[in-house]
């Protein structure tokens, strides 16, 4: 099974709860998403802070977290839900900022593959990436 985790993002839907494939409104997360699909997964889930490794299909509801604030989701949680998905010991490639990746290395069983890593912190580099890997795909 070949798995994408996408990196939630800061802009979200104004609503009571939507199905995380819906929620984060960004063009960072939209662009992460469009690269996820060119990879051709089996499977894609979005990692957030607030509620840890999410199917696309979840409900969730708006939040304002960030992975290094006090209360974000824990490696130890990213691993129990890894382990209920069933992705623990899969390939998995992780499109998503520092914080979300060292989570995801702590506590993955497969192998991880990490795209965007050292590309420094602007998201010129990043957005520049993302769009090489969907052109690549076409």
């Amino acid at each position: 099974m070949n798995v994408v985790i996408v990196s939630c993002g800061k802009n979200k839907r104004n609503a009571p709860a939507s199905p995380a494939g819906q929620m984060y409104t960004g063009t960072l997360h939209a662009q992460m998403r469009r690269a996820a699909a060119a990879l051709n997964p089996d499977r894609v889930l979005i990692i957030s802070a607030r509620y840890g490794l999410v199917p696309l299909e979840t409900l969730i509801k708006p939040y304002e977290l960030h992975a290094t604030d006090p209360g974000a989701v824990t490696a130890d949680v990213i691993a129990d839900q890894a382990r209920l998905l069933g992705v623990e010991d899969e390939p998995v490639t992780v499109l998503a900022p520092a914080p979300y990746l060292m989570l995801v290395r702590r506590t993955w069983r497969g192998p991880v593959t990490a795209p965007l890593e050292g590309l420094g912190r602007g998201i010129g580099p990043i957005k520049r990436k993302l769009a090489d890997m969907y052109a690549t795909a076409a």
